[in-house]
């Protein structure tokens, strides 16, 4: 399993990306505060590099917590869609 490079968090009206995983912190060792749409670029390039993030939800609206779903990340796109899993009845 993957691992998760960093966490997304919101406090005071701004967001927090706070290093998780080793590499992660090699390269922000310290917590980064930042307005939500600073912050929704900043994870759309990084994603694009290969680091994953935990709590889109705090920034991004569009990729909310969808009971029973998983999100796609399509290879040309840094936004994933919530997909229903195929027998839910939700």
């Amino acid at each position: 399993m993957r691992k998760i490079d960093y966490d997304i968090g919101w406090s005071g009206g701004k967001a927090t990306i706070t290093a998780r995983s080793e590499r992660a912190k090699e390269r922000t060792p310290e917590t980064v505060t930042m307005t939500r749409d600073a912050a929704v670029e900043k994870v759309k390039c990084d994603e694009a590099e290969g680091y994953s993030f935990l709590g889109h939800e705090f920034i991004d609206r569009s990729r909310q917590k969808v009971k029973n779903g998983y999100f796609v990340i399509d290879p040309g796109h840094a936004y994933g869609r919530a997909q229903k899993r195929q027998g839910s009845s939700n």
